[in-house]
């Protein structure tokens, strides 16, 4: 019994090995060197993130010396919100003691503005107040009568933010009066408002090549190819031939499948639809995609078909997000589409991980496949035929010996 333990053991490893090969990376891409140990983001291009899983899963960081480097994935938001105090000028102060104080400041573009903001150094009093509005500094009027200030005070800092509402106005010169008959004026060091200003995410773009177009029947089609399997999320149509237009159309792709008669056909099938219209950026979302060639359609009805001139693909940025030292060299390598995601602790952190600024690139994506096969040569032993007759010829072995051991223990 022992030397058949020994030879299902010895059996055990060589189907291990031959397992072993259908787990290889199958492209990899060079990460570029950084200056400063720290966490870093590194941009994903469209053809490493075409090359990749749909969600990332089979992506691996690896350092110099071949061993993983925990990662994260993030992708750029599709829009921020930035506010910031911004001040008016204040062309006029005037705080005396057993009088009416009053401050003007200039709302110089004259927007329309309902609520200014205070910076009060602190203070435990109430004082009422007037806001008046004009256009020359010579004629005033009133705006809002009667407001009540209090609770100046703030318990972390020697300034407190008060924020006066009153009715929209547009005034282009504003007075603001306090009574302090009977006492000490209040010191406002500062006037102004909050503006809040939407961003766009950051995005990576690239243009699309048009390699076949043909009008017929009413409608517009238009062939694309792309370089290789690229990733994009949205295109942007640019487009001329009418002033006013609005076309409905649909992005298809090839699918190969087996019809009723058991023979392999070819069809298109639709992924998106959209509208282009004149009025509009006639950017599409198509969500998450990974294509190397799609197709057009426009309706165009009864009228004439238009010129897409450029088409443009695009997607909010990914990144990984890996600490990274310039001691070493790393890559990013992709595996095969079975590869699940890694289970890192450093994903729990990302709330507490401080990252670099500026995000780095990664260099040209390669095939190793192909590199493997130019440095190989096309061997019968590297033929998947091969492999897998071995496989089956181990298989076949096994069930022999297997049923040799269960007759060799009923005889027993």
């Amino acid at each position: 019994m022992i030397p058949m333990k020994r030879t299902l053991s010895w059996l055990c490893c060589f189907i291990w090995t031959l397992a072993a090969i259908g787990q290889d990376f199958k492209a990899e891409s060079k990460v570029d060197a950084v200056q400063e140990t720290g966490h870093y983001k590194i941009r994903l291009s469209p053809d490493l993130l075409g090359a990749a899983n749909i969600n990332c899963s089979n992506i691996r960081v690896l350092n110099g010396e071949n061993t993983e480097e925990p990662y994260f994935v993030q992708k750029a938001a599709s829009s921020s919100k930035t506010s910031s105090f911004k001040t008016y000028k204040i062309l006029e102060k005037m705080f005396d003691a057993d009088t009416v104080s009053h401050l003007i400041f200039h709302n110089e573009k004259k927007k329309e503005i309902r609520n200014v903001s205070l910076v009060v150094i602190n203070t435990d009093v109430q004082k009422q107040a007037r806001l008046s509005g004009s256009d020359d500094q010579g004629k005033w009027f009133i705006i809002k009568d009667d407001f009540l200030l209090h609770s100046m005070k703030s318990s972390k800092k020697t300034t407190e933010l008060k924020i006066l509402n009153f009715p929209l106005s547009n005034y282009e010169f504003l007075k603001l009066e306090f009574s302090d008959k009977n006492g000490l004026p209040i010191n406002i060091i500062e006037v102004g408002y909050y503006d809040t200003e939407e961003m766009k995410g950051l995005s990576t773009q690239f243009d699309c090549t048009i390699s076949d177009e043909k009008d017929s029947s009413k409608t517009s089609y238009l062939k694309v190819e792309l370089p290789s399997m690229m990733y994009f999320e949205r295109l942007k149509f640019d487009v001329s031939g009418a002033e006013f237009y609005a076309r409905f159309g649909r992005i298809k792709v090839k699918k190969e499948r087996i019809n009723s008669k058991k023979k392999k056909v070819t069809t298109l099938e639709t992924i998106a639809k959209f509208e282009i219209n004149s009025n509009s950026t006639n950017e599409v979302l198509v969500g998450p995609t990974q294509l190397s060639e799609f197709y057009i359609e426009i309706d165009n009805k009864d009228n004439k078909p238009l010129i897409v001139s450029d088409l443009t693909a695009s997607y909010f940025n990914k990144y990984l997000v890996s600490e990274l030292k310039p001691t070493q060299s790393y890559s990013i390598k992709i595996g095969g589409k079975e590869l699940q995601s890694p289970d890192y602790d450093v994903k729990k952190f990302k709330d507490k991980i401080t990252i670099v600024p500026t995000a780095i690139a990664h260099q040209k994506v390669v095939n190793l496949n192909e590199i493997e096969k130019v440095e190989k040569g096309n061997s019968i032993f590297e033929s998947p035929y091969f492999i897998w007759s071995i496989i089956a010829v181990v298989g076949l072995f096994l069930g022999f010996i297997s049923f040799k051991m269960i007759k060799e223990i009923k005889e027993k």
